[in-house]
């Protein structure tokens, strides 16, 4: 049987899932517009950190407590946009993808360390994740909205673009959990 946590951990634990949803909100804010009408964000950082520095437990809570701020209607996604709307829409299945991004890397880290290639792999296979339940949910919307569109037009404009920036997100996150790494693993 496990011992009960104490109030002290129990706010501690509420404390650092609440800053951690509120950082991948503020990530979410910083946004730099390409031509595709897509926006850059530091959201896929904050997500690569979170899952990285903390255990599966606090991180996936912090992403569903991001997640439903956002459904409820508080303008935690990139532009300042909430609601159901924005993860019904075309971009919605990169952010719902999340979910299965941060258990990877959970899991990977629980299984196997928090050493690096651990770290660079698992955001490396939950990059992949992202990207492709992403872009079949962005041709999903299209065409259920009766415009269709090619893969290949759907790859050039949500993922092609993002591919190196998404590897400087990652290159940063593993960085920062490794140079963090003695404080987060008492968190």
């Amino acid at each position: 049987m496990k011992p009960r946590k104490t109030r002290t951990e129990i706010t501690k634990n509420i404390t650092l899932i609440s800053l951690s949803a509120a950082f991948l909100a503020v990530c979410s804010y910083i946004s730099v517009p390409f031509l595709s009408g897509i926006s850059f964000t530091l959201q896929l950082f904050a997500v690569f950190f979170t899952a990285g520095a903390l255990d599966l437990k606090k991180s996936l809570s912090a992403l569903l407590l991001y997640i439903s701020a956002g459904v409820i209607g508080l303008p935690v996604f990139s532009s300042f946009r909430s609601g159901i709307s924005v993860l019904l829409g075309p971009t919605g299945g990169y952010i719902i993808a999340f979910i299965p991004s941060v258990i990877i890397i959970g899991l990977s880290v629980r299984l196997f360390g928090k050493k690096t290639s651990v770290l660079v792999l698992s955001m490396l296979s939950s990059l992949a994740v992202c990207y492709i339940f992403g872009t079949f949910w962005f041709l999903s919307v299209y065409e259920a909205g009766g415009s269709p569109i090619g893969l290949t037009a759907v790859l050039s404009v949500c993922v092609l673009p993002y591919v190196l920036p998404d590897a400087a997100k990652i290159a940063l996150a593993v960085y920062l959990c490794r140079r963090f790494e003695k404080f987060t693993d008492s968190l």
